[in-house]
């Protein structure tokens, strides 16, 4: 890949050039990769405001999200499942947000800290690159809020589902996968890689839905 090749550059470049030389290289890096095809084109074609704005006003989840509590152990047989179906039931507007999202061409979340609001910052909705000077040190913090994101949209569609809405749900697990194929086109192995499997973990929960519903 071309910025693979451009990071690999000036990367036997650097010696001891100092801090103000890496601050320099490194907005150079951050400037090719915001010109890539994932992250330029058109605001009306971008998702990632209309997904990341939602996520912002979204509630906190009955229980932090992580080995315990995520895409791949949420459904309506779990502990706690009555928490769980009415804090996705309180965030419509998240759902709203996805399916939006997933119908912009891409979803070009630009590359940088000082790329996206101090909002987003404040939540770690970001993409560090370079950081602490190391050309490999690059923080892809935001996967986390996705990681979010996704449990909320998975409870929300099994919601959906156990309540009757088949259309609802149809069209909500549709959308995170749309969704999900958008962010594959990502300029990093490390988020290629992330989203893939997320694609895979939410296909397997589609054959969940279609077997139980």
């Amino acid at each position: 890949m071309r910025h693979l090749m451009f990071l690999a550059l000036i990367s036997t470049s650097l010696t001891f050039g100092g801090s103000a030389a890496a601050d320099t290289n490194a907005s150079s890096v951050i400037s090719k990769l915001n010109s890539h095809n994932s992250v330029k084109g058109t605001e009306s074609s971008k998702g990632w405001k209309v997904l990341f704005d939602a996520y912002l006003n979204m509630s906190a989840p009955p229980q932090s999200v992580g080995p315990d509590f995520n895409l791949n152990t949420i459904w309506p047989g779990m502990d706690d499942w009555t928490s769980v179906s009415r804090w996705a039931a309180a965030n419509g507007p998240m759902a709203d947000a996805i399916i939006a999202a997933s119908d912009r061409t891409i979803i070009g979340l630009p590359y940088g800290l000082d790329s996206v609001p101090a909002t987003y910052r404040s939540k770690g909705i970001a993409i560090e690159i370079w950081a602490d000077g190391n050309l490999q040190n690059n923080q892809f913090n935001y996967l986390d809020a996705v990681d979010e994101i996704l449990a909320f949209s998975t409870a929300e569609t099994y919601r959906r589902f156990e309540s009757g809405d088949y259309d609802g749900g149809v069209a909500l697990s549709m959308a995170q996968l749309k969704l999900l194929r958008t962010f594959c086109d990502r300029d990093f192995l490390t988020e290629k890689r992330q989203f893939m499997q997320w694609m895979i973990d939410s296909l397997s929960n589609v054959r969940d839905y279609l077997y139980q519903f």
